[in-house]
């Protein structure tokens, strides 16, 4: 196209520089058209400008069209990169890491990122397991090669088959309670668990606390049927002790225990709470001049933890409560910064004596994972009312 009008404007300026037309070509116009052979010459030339001027305008709105839409692109690509939650995962020999959507870690991109690098085998232990995501990542592994087995509680087995392939090994908890753990075991090694369901609302919605690690010892310890209930392990230089409940008693008076000998201040965040037990013990504790700060989940304090919280507040104890729709899903306990008690386990009858539940408990936190909980807890207490 552009050659063409390259020599018609070469033809042009060539007929421009002579005085005379062709005899032929104006005898044949003048006979074709029946006009005056040199004003038709002319707007033959004239049409010639216009051609080209109008070629080179379309060019040049074409060329900025083009640009456009490729510097559009480019910044488009680079918007959805930035915005992309940069996860760091943690590495082999590593201490246990923590992650708080309170600590701006976006949880669904942390447990995606995690179950990615699966290359043998996956282990799951969840009570709900809704998400599109997490599900679409699942099936993919499973057609990859990898072998998946999930435990999951009997009300949500049928919905959890429907959506992911045959391979898939899925089983409903024996317990008669609920399976209300949330743990994921990757090729035997890496360690998630905490207080997150695999629903969309708990993964990007709802307040919760995973934790993740490298450690084949408590990949075993959750695993193995003939391993112990209850212990301590070494994970990565630290200790853990852990309770694998409904089966294991002696949780709850660990806890109280460490509240009895608490010497500055304890931070509670509990979803659900009914037990007396554990409220009397703050009560102690306040009694001896540790400051006490208390965060319940605002529907439940409601509903199932309104005595408890009624019984917080009557004995003049510090207590928040949630804002927002969103749940407060955490379970956990922090003694004087320093001792950390958390898990799936809600603080009720049913959670330590029927439900499949878990409960761990660093007996003392690193300098990393002090200063993670100090900001998850200000930024926690700030958000609640």
């Amino acid at each position: 196209m552009r050659q063409s009008h390259k020599n018609e404007s070469d033809e042009f300026l060539a007929t421009a520089d002579s005085t005379s037309f062709s005899e032929d070509d104006s005898q044949n116009t003048t006979t074709e058209q029946g006009q005056d052979p040199s004003h038709l010459q002319i707007l033959r030339q004239m049409g010639t400008i216009i051609d080209l001027e109008s070629w080179h305008l379309t060019k040049t709105v074409l060329s900025w069209f083009v640009t456009g839409v490729v510097a559009f692109s480019l910044f488009a690509l680079g918007y959805v990169a930035l915005r992309q939650p940069y996860v760091e995962l943690p590495s082999a020999g590593e201490e246990i890491v923590f992650y708080s959507d309170h600590t701006r870690d976006h949880l669904s991109h942390v447990m995606l990122s995690a179950i990615k690098r699966a290359k043998k085998n996956i282990y799951i232990e969840i009570y709900s397991m809704t998400d599109s995501k997490v599900l679409k990542l699942l099936s993919e592994k499973a057609k990859a090669g990898v072998t998946i087995s999930i435990l999951t509680d009997r009300h949500y087995i049928a919905q959890t088959r429907s959506k992911l392939p045959k391979s898939v090994q899925i089983k409903a908890s024996s317990t008669k309670g609920l399976m209300h753990r949330k743990i994921v075991i990757l090729d035997d090694a890496w360690v998630w668990l905490g207080s997150a369901n695999f629903t969309w609302q708990s993964l990007n919605m709802y307040h919760n606390l995973l934790m993740g690690v490298h450690s084949p010892v408590l990949a075993s310890f959750l695993t193995d049927p003939s391993a112990p209930q209850e212990g301590r392990i070494l994970v990565s230089g630290q200790h853990l002790d852990l309770w694998n409940l409904p089966h294991s008693h002696s949780g709850v008076e660990a806890m109280i225990e460490a509240i009895d000998n608490a010497r500055s201040i304890i931070q509670v965040a509990m979803f659900t709470w009914t037990r007396t037990d554990l409220v009397e013990a703050l009560v102690r504790a306040k009694r001896r001049g540790v400051t006490i700060e208390v965060i319940l989940d605002r529907k439940a304090s409601l509903g199932a933890s309104k005595n408890i919280y009624e019984t917080l507040l009557a004995k003049k104890i510090p207590t928040q409560l949630s804002a927002g729709a969103q749940l407060m899903h955490h379970k956990c306990l922090l003694i004087d910064e320093k001792e950390f008690f958390f898990g799936s386990v809600n603080w009720t009858e049913g959670g330590f004596n029927n439900n499949r539940d878990i409960l761990l408990r660093l007996p003392l936190l690193t300098t990393t994972q002090e200063e993670k909980l100090k900001a998850m807890w200000k930024q926690l207490w700030n958000d609640s009312i």
